[in-house]
């Protein structure tokens, strides 16, 4: 009600709510506006003026004369008609441009928020069409904690795959990387402190990853032993060539077992041989020990033979003589 402006006579209605509405109207009756009274309904929007007429302002009634009906003209009547009518046609004319450009301004707020709504249903269904975001953080934050030997590095990696986590120890350096479909964090970790690398190792928990640096000395390490730096272009680079020279070593360490396990064998097959070979030998000197057993036996038993002189024989009797 603050922002409307009403202004009442005893024959017009002017009715004003800045930059808005804009009535005038000609009262078909005379009225007391001093009598008057508007009451504005919120939550109808319902403005409701009620204004009492003057009963003595009713029009005359037409002369007769003869039985003809005489109309009495008032020129100050007719010059106030006159008025009210050309009030009434600048009145509806100025109704008429306020309400096409009242129309025309709701046309273009209707414009502009269909156009508003479809560029945001374009970008919710291009969003959808990506897929969800993928969580990119190169200088992803981490835990720490020590002993008197070790030094952690605690990463908390929900749900996370074990063969897509990289870890590399170079010196004072540790590098940490994780990729999945969801996403890829990163860390380049620089150490005041030296640390032995081929005994630091990566543990992997439940939802942690924990990187056990072997201090080179025991000692408790200062809270800002360890600086968390930028990403940069050597950092795949850097994690790669030291991913291929631990495969590297791994393979040459596998190779130098066999070797040794190789080597741990031989002797034993060698012993094994000579037993063997020597057993062998000694087969067949027993062989052939028995087989000149016998045949001196069988000598002996010949010589026997011969040994046996026959020398005369009778009718009753044969005469032998034994060597």
């Amino acid at each position: 009600m603050k922002d409307l402006d009403l202004d009442i006579n005893d024959r017009h209605l002017i009715l004003k709510a800045a930059n808005k509405y804009y009535l005038d109207i000609a009262l078909p009756y005379k009225v007391n506006p001093d009598d008057g009274s508007a009451k504005f309904d919120s939550k109808a929007k319902v403005l409701t003026i009620t204004l009492p007429t003057v009963l003595d302002a009713e029009p005359e009634e037409p002369q007769t004369s003869n039985g003809i009906t005489e109309t009495t003209e008032n020129p100050e009547a007719r010059e106030e008609d006159e008025n009210n009518e050309s009030e009434n046609s600048a009145l509806k004319f100025v109704n008429q441009e306020s309400t096409q450009k009242y129309k025309e301004d709701q046309e273009k707020i209707i414009q502009s928020i269909a156009e508003s709504d479809r560029n945001l249903v374009e970008e919710i269904a291009t969003n959808n069409n990506k897929g969800p975001q993928k969580e990119i953080n190169r200088k992803f934050d981490f835990l720490t904690q020590e002993t008197f030997e070790n030094y952690f590095l605690i990463f908390n990696v929900v749900n996370y795959e074990k063969d897509n986590v990289r870890v590399a120890f170079l010196e004072n350096e540790v590098l940490f990387s994780y990729q999945d479909n969801e996403k890829e964090l990163s860390s380049t970790v620089k150490f005041s402190k030296s640390f032995n690398r081929k005994e630091s190792q990566c543990n992997l928990v439940k939802d942690y990853i924990v990187i056990n640096l072997k201090k080179s000395e025991n000692e408790f390490w200062e809270n800002k032993v360890c600086i968390k730096e930028e990403y940069n272009e050597e950092f795949e680079s850097k994690i790669e060539a030291y991913q291929k020279q631990k495969q590297q070593e791994e393979e040459e360490a596998k190779a130098a077992a066999a070797l040794a396990e190789a080597n741990k064998e031989a002797p034993q097959k060698e012993e094994e041989e000579v037993e063997e070979e020597e057993d062998q030998e000694n087969t067949e000197t027993s062989k052939t020990n028995t087989a000149e057993d016998e045949k001196k036996k069988i000598e002996e038993r010949f010589v026997e033979k011969r040994s046996i002189n026959f020398i005369n024989f009778n009718r009753d009797n044969f005469v032998f003589e034994l060597d």
